[in-house]
């Protein structure tokens, strides 16, 4: 199988994790921001990553793409039953609106500019919704080890989220003690290290 992924891109980075807990082997192949790869254009009508190719196959959503590596592992990284499943799915689809809104223009002004030309208004504004949402994660997460009980692609999902915020220096999430031990717990496995970035735009500027 191939991947066409962008490897700081966090719905890319969610594919990697889950297919490393899932112990899937797959094939990447680099898509360069703005300038994607000429088979990401050809398959996928939004031209953005991830895009999986299996034979015949090309998914090019990253729901869907973990859907389907979970069912080729045999069905376990959402849970044993039908609420569980929902449950899970309910986690990921918050990570991928939700939990990804205010950082990503934060992100995308410290990434992308020069200190001096960074727009300090939409930062401030992008953080505070991420504090927000940090909030409604911690009460979700309450006491809990996993986001779903055991250890599922909830918390693949919701990861990279987290690993984009520290490469950036957005730490907000440690005030949270729960969401903190959540964070240490998830980059102590295996897969997180397997699936880490190489590398994250604009980190060289000062």
């Amino acid at each position: 199988m191939q991947v066409f992924e962008r490897t700081d891109c966090p719905f890319c980075w969610k594919v990697r994790l889950a297919a490393a807990e899932l112990g899937v082997a797959l094939n990447l192949v680099a898509s360069q921001p703005g300038d994607p790869h000429p088979e990401v254009k050809r398959l996928s009508p939004t031209a953005t990553v991830p895009v999986l190719v299996d034979g015949p196959l090309a998914l090019w959503e990253s729901a869907v793409i973990c859907g389907y590596l979970d069912e080729l592992a045999g069905g376990r990284g959402y849970g044993r039953t039908p609420a569980d499943r929902a449950s899970v799915r309910l986690l990921e689809a918050y990570s991928d609106r939700l939990a990804a809104d205010g950082l990503r223009d934060a992100v995308f002004e410290l990434r992308s500019k020069a200190a001096d030309e960074r727009d300090a208004s939409r930062i401030e504004q992008g953080l505070v919704r991420w504090g927000d949402r940090l909030a409604d994660l911690a009460r979700r997460l309450g006491d809990k080890p996993w986001f779903a009980g055991d250890f599922s692609l909830a918390d693949c999902a919701l990861g990279p989220r987290f690993g984009v915020a520290e490469a950036y220096g957005i730490d907000a999430f440690r005030r949270h003690d729960n969401l903190g031990s959540w964070f240490e717990r998830l980059k102590a496995r295996p897969a997180w290290q397997q699936a880490y970035p190489k590398q994250f735009i604009g980190l060289q500027r000062a």
